[in-house]
């Protein structure tokens, strides 16, 4: 979901903002590699992309606890769901009729959302931090420029 407006405030300020959001996408629950092909398997009982979706986390818990691993609270499991909020504010000054100078300012993710990387997530269900990001976007940016226009 892409969400947009554009206001004029006070003193001919020009504001604008992008809403974006994104469910999170679904990722496997991997058991260990089995052979010397390095070839991989789902969590037995899990099938393709259900992190996320409509995995039964008795399946995984299962096969952690085989491998003497702790069961995984569903809550903690984190994903790439993506939500930012970017605001400008743009301000532009007529010097002469042929000459403006816009000043803007611009912030991105607003709001400091943690937007963890789909490729970051640990989705082998034999590792301590299954479910967990190991990396995550930027929180939030902001920059200041101007444009001087003849």
């Amino acid at each position: 979901l892409v969400a947009s407006f554009g206001y004029q405030l006070p003193w001919g300020i020009m504001s604008s903002g992008i809403l974006t959001l994104r469910s999170a996408t679904p990722f496997s629950a991997y058991a260990a590699t089995v052979n010397a092909d390095s070839v991989t398997q789902y969590v037995p009982g899990t099938t393709r992309n259900q992190v996320n979706r409509d995995v039964d986390f008795s399946l995984i818990n299962t096969y952690r606890a085989s491998r003497g691993l702790a069961a995984v609270d569903p809550s903690t499991v984190q994903n790439s769901a993506y939500k930012s909020f970017d605001l400008r504010l743009l301000k532009n000054f007529r010097i002469h009729d042929r000459f403006s100078l816009e000043v803007y300012g611009q912030a991105f993710n607003l709001f400091g959302a943690n937007n963890y990387l789909y490729n970051s997530i640990t989705t082998s269900a034999a590792s301590a931090t299954f479910g967990r990001a190991t990396d995550s976007g930027n929180r939030q940016q902001g920059e200041l420029a101007a444009r001087f226009t003849f």
